[in-house]
């Protein structure tokens, strides 16, 4: 059982069974993954946290926290725990990972609302707007669980914009922080949020919402 094949970890980080609780609940139940799949995720989340000398119970609670957002909006639960690594990654803190992944969440359910962004996004990748944006409304089934590939669709769409966006701002240095930034802020995200992906995308990362 998915219990049974997670008891060490909990036993050697002494996650309180509350925690446990509630990631047995988001993995298993929630995003239905089978009892094997989950208990590789929770290991997953446990080796990342210990590479970036995070208390295990506390990021195994930021990471489930952050699924269940995912879920409402569109997003595969089981994103949050690559994301949350994949941010990490790149140097930043848990908290701030937390805060951006959870900004990012917001802001791709809000713009697939846009049909603006998601005309341009989608024409920019060769696509027919309207198709576009009926991807982007489509974020569930009818069973209530996220469609699969709405995250893709979405951050394709998004991604495409904010790369013509961010080439108006030509190779000054300056402006092109300056724009970006207020490029990232006018679609939602903090000043923290905003200045941090900025300098992640003026390193090379374009992609930002694939990722």
């Amino acid at each position: 059982s998915l219990v049974n094949k997670t008891a060490l970890i909990q036993n050697v980080y002494g996650i309180d069974q509350g925690t446990m609780n509630d990631s047995y609940q988001t993995f298993y139940k929630d995003i239905r993954m089978s009892a094997s799949d989950a208990a590789d995720a929770i290991a997953r989340v446990t080796q990342t946290a210990q590479a970036s000398n995070v208390p295990v119970g506390k990021y195994l609670k930021m990471v489930t926290g952050l699924a269940q957002s995912f879920l409402k909006i569109g997003i595969g639960g089981e994103h949050a725990e690559s994301i949350m690594a994949n941010l990490m990654g790149r140097g930043m803190r848990a908290e701030v990972a937390q805060q951006t992944a959870q900004e990012a969440g917001s802001v791709m359910g809000n713009l697939a609302g846009n049909h603006s962004i998601m005309g341009f996004g989608a024409s920019m990748l060769g696509m027919n707007p309207f198709d576009g944006m009926a991807q982007a409304a489509y974020t569930h089934e009818a069973n209530g669980d996220p469609r699969k590939g709405w995250a893709g669709d979405v951050s394709k769409m998004i991604d495409s914009y904010a790369n013509v966006y961010a080439g108006a701002y030509g190779s000054d240095p300056s402006v092109r922080r300056m724009g970006i930034t207020d490029m990232f802020k006018g679609m939602g995200f903090s000043q923290q949020s905003a200045s941090t992906l900025t300098s992640s995308y003026l390193q090379g990362n374009t992609d930002q919402f694939q990722e």
